[in-house]
């Protein structure tokens, strides 16, 4: 099978973008850009898709320009740490072994990420669908909320592609309830940025729109966080396959996380930044 693989390229540039330009060296999904030497064979095949994606990202100047806000530091930034990661491409990929077992892991990983795609999409549909939310979201903005409407009709059609497909569908039901525990704890990390005026203000640096789209989107966050953590079902599920959608130390770390992700979505629309940081949160996990 194969499915398109846009939903994913967009997410690890997007990842790894703020990897370069923050200056991390933990790459996403909790592994070491450094090594290779401890992760499982999973991990390695996961590392070599973000070597992958990010030496792809510096060779892509428009894509470059649209993550980084044509910002050349952090451009040259990106550009110099795949130099890096192209060397260890190179070395992973000598490896014919490793390479022929991560086209069967890949392939996994696909079919999971395209359920996920369509997981957020009707998540999308659903939040254009609620007049209440939209409004808030784009703080009553009429040419806005059209905008939203339209990528949502967009996405109505992209859904039904998806589930024309039959084989996927079937693999899908999993991956939408780990999915369902994700979106609950980036909405709740999400909401709890929008209530942190010391980070908002960090994040806005003076730009009053912005400050004010944040808060809109954290607030939409919000009120879908209650809906979510009132099923009770829902949240007791997630704490049985692992995923805690409590309070942890690590809220300070999700925090950060989750607002340079939006410092890197800075350029998009209200409900893109909205869904972006969906995505975004449930990558990161």
């Amino acid at each position: 099978m194969q499915y398109s693989n846009l939903f994913v390229s967009a997410l690890l540039s997007t990842a790894v973008a703020g990897m370069a330009m923050s200056g991390n060296e933990a790459a996403p999904m909790g592994m070491d850009m450094g090594g290779s030497k401890n992760l499982t064979e999973e991990q390695t095949c996961k590392k070599i898709l973000v070597l992958n994606a990010l030496v792809s990202l510096a060779n892509n100047q428009s894509r470059l320009d649209a993550l980084t806000g044509n910002n050349t530091a952090r451009e040259q930034a990106i550009q110099a740490k795949a130099k890096t990661a192209s060397t260890m491409l190179t070395e992973l990929q000598s490896n014919s072994t490793l390479t022929a077992h991560c086209v069967v892991i890949d392939a996994a990983l696909e079919v999971n990420a395209t359920c996920t795609e369509e997981f957020l999409l009707q998540k999308f549909v659903d939040f254009a669908a609620n007049d209440t939310l939209v409004s808030q979201a784009v703080n009553k903005n009429a040419t806005t909320a059209a905008e939203v409407q339209r990528q949502a009709t967009a996405a109505k059609s992209k859904i039904a592609e998806l589930q024309s497909n039959a084989t996927l569908q079937a693999a899908c039901p999993a991956v939408f309830m780990v999915d369902e525990c994700k979106m609950l704890v980036a909405l709740k990390k999400f909401a709890a940025l929008g209530m942190d005026q010391k980070k908002l203000d960090k994040l806005a640096q003076g730009n009053e729109d912005k400050l004010v789209s944040v808060k809109s989107a954290a607030g939409v966050a919000g009120m879908q966080l209650m809906t979510l953590e009132a099923n009770t079902t829902l949240v007791e599920g997630c704490k049985k396959m692992g995923i805690s959608v409590d309070d942890t130390s690590s809220k300070e770390k999700s925090s950060s996380s989750t607002s340079k992700s939006i410092a890197n979505m800075n350029r998009v629309s209200v409900s893109a930044l909205f869904i972006g940081v969906l995505a975004m949160g449930m990558a990161m996990m």
